[in-house]
């Protein structure tokens, strides 16, 4: 049960990491290329609900590379992370309520 515990628990810390790290990403390539700037409130509620915050910033990027024609890579990565991160809290929850 431990072994599965860390299990989850390590997808859940990596799958958030990768997510913000990409979001930042997301949001330099944004600033540089399409003239997107972040709002105040937006920084604070980014800073509050974290990675949920980056589903639209990965919307905008999607759109922006779309009119490029050039592939949302850096999306589909985050997408990926958010799912792990997901995945690995419904599983983190999970083992607890088992425990």
């Amino acid at each position: 049960m431990d072994a599965l515990f860390m299990v989850f628990l390590g997808l859940l810390s990596i799958g958030a990491i990768t997510a913000r790290i990409t979001g930042w990403m997301m949001r330099s390539w944004l600033a540089a290329n399409a003239g997107w700037v972040d709002s105040g409130g937006q920084r604070v509620l980014r800073y509050f609900l974290g990675i949920f915050m980056d589903i639209g910033t990965a919307n905008n990027f999607m759109q922006a590379k779309k009119a490029r024609n050039e592939p949302p890579t850096l999306a589909m990565v985050f997408y990926g992370s958010f799912g792990a991160t997901l995945l690995g809290l419904l599983g983190f929850f999970g083992v607890l309520a088992a425990h």
